[in-house]
């Protein structure tokens, strides 16, 4: 006798995302007709096909005249963060250059500040109803950058809610170390040192904290060369290398894998 179904989902067109590789991209989406229902068990897809043939289920959703698919990646996102740019946005949609407006004290430095006045509890807040936004849009998988504190103790904060996120159940994260945001105000002329900093210092705490999945960085003109973002991912590379089994085992296991 055949296990019953936690949940079974009935009546929606079904999208697999399977279909023939050289069809039409409508042929590639594999959309079955509503027919087709959708079956889960333990959390996991355990039946998808003809409804009559479907095993029994605890429970029955009726989805007519709705779509069933996957759930959507956003593998770029600054969740964790505080204060509003959208001024800027008006600016920038009027003609005016980010660069002009960051030399000004807006930008990336903008929000840097805004964020490190911001408590744990406001950072934490303001990323959870950014992460039901997008939920409701159909996201279930997100990555989340830190890069708006650009000091050790507020890029790890980032990090560890980032984690947090997915400990709620609404959405999987990985999470991105990118003290290579931009070279904080404290740092004006000082460029190197922050470098260094980011070297010596914040990489090898990240790394030995389980925090991070992986290291970005912001290579572009008026951001990080070509030459320092060689530096920065070569040393984020071999601290990560460095991690002791142990603690690489146990940083695996807290992400689920």
């Amino acid at each position: 006798m055949t296990e019953p179904l936690d949940l079974l989902i009935v009546g929606a067109r079904v999208v697999t995302c399977d279909g023939p590789e050289e069809g039409a991209p409508s042929e590639r989406l594999g959309i079955q007709e509503e027919g087709t229902c959708v079956g889960l068990r333990d959390g996991h897809i355990a039946f998808l096909g003809p409804h009559p043939r479907a095993p029994e289920a605890e429970q029955v959703v009726d989805a007519a005249g709705g779509a069933l698919l996957p759930g959507f990646v956003d593998p770029h996102t600054h969740l964790v963060f505080a204060g509003s740019r959208v001024d800027e946005f008006a600016r920038r949609m009027a003609g005016e250059d980010y660069r002009a407006i960051a030399e000004q004290g807006g930008g990336i430095k903008a929000t840097v500040a805004a964020t490190r006045e911001a408590s744990d509890e406001a950072l934490w807040e303001a990323a959870h109803e950014r992460v039901l936004a997008l939920r409701r849009s159909g996201v279930t998988a997100v990555e989340v950058k830190s890069g708006y504190g650009l000091r050790l103790r507020d890029e790890l904060r980032a990090l560890r809610i980032g984690r947090e996120l997915a400990e709620e159940g609404l959405v999987r994260t990985t999470t991105s170390f990118l003290g290579a945001h931009a070279v904080p105000v404290e740092f004006d002329g000082r460029r190197e040192d922050y470098l260094q900093e980011l070297l010596e210092e914040m990489l090898p705490v990240v790394a030995d904290s389980g925090l991070a999945d992986a290291c970005d960085v912001y290579c572009d003109e008026g951001a990080f060369t070509l030459e320092e973002t060689r530096r920065i991912l070569v040393t984020a590379s071999t601290a990560s290398s460095r991690v002791s089994p142990a603690c690489r085992t146990a940083r695996e296991a807290a992400r689920g894998r």
